[in-house]
């Protein structure tokens, strides 16, 4: 369960707002997507941005978006949705 989580750390102008991953069965490939803000704009719904991760291999995809996400921290911890799990549930 600690691969799912991205841990807080100090903001300075973006962070982390939300973490996904999700299996596409037509290209058989996972997709990693990280949520984006800016500080002081989280109200604001256009100043979102997402970063999008593609990958045959699913531990390929959870290690980059920790990596990316270690670039901007999130206020607090994050846990990463895998939407493949949440379908075996």
């Amino acid at each position: 369960m600690q691969k799912n989580i991205i841990k807080a750390g100090n903001t300075e102008r973006y962070f982390t707002a939300g973490a996904m991953i999700t299996y596409e069965k037509e290209r058989e490939q996972y997709e990693g997507m990280l949520l984006i803000q800016q500080k002081g704009k989280e109200r604001s719904r256009y100043e979102t941005s997402d970063i999008r991760i593609f990958s045959k291999n699913k531990e390929v995809v959870y290690r980059q978006l920790k990596q990316i996400a270690a670039l901007y921290p999130p206020k607090q911890d994050v846990r990463i949705i895998d939407t493949e799990e949440l379908k075996d549930e």
